[in-house]
C-alpha cells in the first residue's frame, strides 16, 4: 500500500489491487475551464473516434448574469460512423434548462456540443474517457 500524508495526516492511499481510497475528509475536485456558447450548437469537447469509444460528463451551465444554473449528466458513445448522446440528471435552479446536448462525428471526431438557451451562456465540464474495442 502506498500512502500519502498531509500535515501529518494520511488522506490517500493506493492498495496493491490498485483501489483508491480518500481519508479524513478528502475529496476528488477538479477545475473545469469554461466556454461560453450561444444559440447555435457550439463544440465543447471532441476525442478521436480511433482513440475513444465513450465518455461520461458533468455539465454546469448558468445564464450570463449568473442567475440561473442546469447542471446534467450525459453518455456518449459511438461506432465510428454515428454518435448518440443521452443527457440525464437534468436539475435547473430557474423555469429554463440553460443547455441542450448534442454529438456527432466530423473528420474522425466526436463532437460534444452544447447549444444555451440564450446567448453568452457559460458551461464548465468534467468528463471521463472509456477506450473500448
Amino acid at each position: 500500500t502506498t500512502r500519502f500524508y498531509t500535515n501529518g495526516v494520511e488522506t490517500i492511499d493506493f492498495d496493491p489491487n490498485g483501489n483508491i481510497r480518500l481519508l479524513n475528509n478528502q475529496a476528488i475536485t477538479a477545475n473545469a475551464s469554461s466556454i461560453t456558447v450561444g444559440t447555435s450548437a457550439t463544440t465543447v469537447d471532441s476525442f478521436a473516434t480511433g482513440d475513444v469509444r465513450a465518455a461520461k460528463y458533468v455539465f454546469v451551465a448558468r445564464d450570463s448574469g449568473s442567475t440561473q444554473w442546469t447542471t446534467v449528466e450525459a453518455l456518449v458513445v459511438h461506432d465510428g460512423t454515428t454518435a448518440s448522446i443521452t443527457p440525464y440528471g437534468i436539475t435547473n435552479t430557474g423555469a429554463t434548462t440553460q443547455i441542450t446536448l448534442s454529438a456527432t462525428i466530423s473528420g474522425g471526431l466526436v463532437l460534444v456540443q452544447a447549444t444555451g438557451a440564450a446567448a453568452g451562456t457559460v458551461v464548465n465540464k468534467q468528463k471521463i474517457y472509456v477506450v473500448g474495442s
